[in-house]
């Protein structure tokens, strides 16, 4: 048995498939995560309803992009500390992946049917510590999702330990992945309170910070959009810190053909045309939207650099063969 624990996380880091299937399988338990919540929690609905608090939007990108988030991360704490290539990593988490369908089923049964509401946290220290205790009661954490986490942390220690064969390397995989987790539940909150600005001066409640951030309309009109854009611009960063570790010599050419210039110039242009607009509206009450707008202004300039960046891709693989013949360096 033992012998036959390493032989299968080998076979799973050496899997054949086509990485569109790895992705294709985390997307779909993800999405079964998401309507099992949906259908197992209070609410009692599977999240496509218009408007409704769990909607469609939550289920395709605001929660879709949360674990894409969370599994970048992961995927780069644990190469760096088992010292494994992180595609090798990748591919054996997203059969480990199937532990986030842990919490709906738990929580319907230790409820009696009612479920648990799963929400971020607005508190990290009451929680950070009191999540090891078993007596501890924590109000934005069921325990569904304490278990889902602590075997989450168990399996980041067992692999570290399987690949490196030191205890305190494990340990650290343990306790990064904890905090990596906790990260992800408390980041609305700290986006929160740094975009607060004088509400947060003057001592506000957490409740009242994230409504400002989150529930404020603006550009972005509904708290789904704003959080996926705030999970959309970190996985963003942290695809490209995983794409760099797995291929940094790819990424360097990459960024070595960037056009800063051009990409100021375009990027620059939509945040210009926000401030114009935002000046012609003004006049009429309309005031900007604080930590919520701000993300709307982040996701058009990253949307507006990364149009330009793939349009610079296709152009040079368009021009491939003549580059060859030119003698071009690309």
């Amino acid at each position: 048995m033992r012998k036959d624990i390493p032989a299968l996380v080998s076979g799973l880091e050496r899997s054949p498939l086509h990485p569109a299937y790895g992705a294709l399988a985390f997307v779909a338990l993800v999405t079964l995560r998401n309507l099992l919540e949906g259908a197992l929690g209070p609410g009692g609905s599977v999240g496509f309803l218009h408007a409704a608090p769990s909607s469609a939007l939550m289920v395709l990108d605001h929660f879709l992009l949360f674990y894409v988030s969370v599994f970048l991360s992961i995927s780069i704490v644990l190469a760096a500390l088992a010292r494994e290539e992180i595609g090798r990593v990748m591919r054996a988490m997203v059969p480990a992946w199937v532990l986030i369908l842990i919490p709906p089923f738990l929580d319907h049964l230790l409820t009696g049917g009612q479920g648990a509401k799963i929400t971020y946290l607005t508190d990290l220290s009451s929680v950070f510590l009191r999540f090891f205790d078993p007596k501890a009661t924590l109000e934005r954490v069921s325990q569904g999702q304490r278990v889902e986490i602590l075997a989450a942390c168990a399996l980041a220690f067992a692999y570290a330990r399987l690949k490196t064969r030191s205890w305190l390397r494990s340990a650290l995989a343990f306790v990064a992945v904890y905090v990596v987790l906790a990260a992800h539940g408390i980041l609305p909150m700290v986006y929160a309170r740094l975009t607060a600005g004088r509400l947060a001066a003057s001592g506000a409640a957490p409740e009242v910070l994230y409504r400002a951030a989150f529930k404020s309309g603006g550009i972005v009109p509904d708290e789904s959009r704003k959080l996926a854009l705030l999970f959309l611009t970190t996985s963003s960063l942290l695809g490209w810190a995983a794409y760099a570790m797995h291929a940094p010599a790819k990424a360097r050419a990459l960024l070595g053909n960037i056009r800063p210039l051009r990409s100021v110039h375009y990027a620059g242009m939509a945040a210009f045309g926000i401030a114009l607009g935002w000046a012609l509206v003004r006049p009429a009450g309309v005031e900007f939207g604080g930590g919520g707008d701000a993300l709307g202004v982040i996701g058009l300039c990253l949307a507006t650099f990364l149009a330009f960046q793939g349009s610079v891709a296709l152009n040079d693989l368009f021009d491939e063969e003549g580059d060859r013949l030119a003698g071009a360096r690309r």
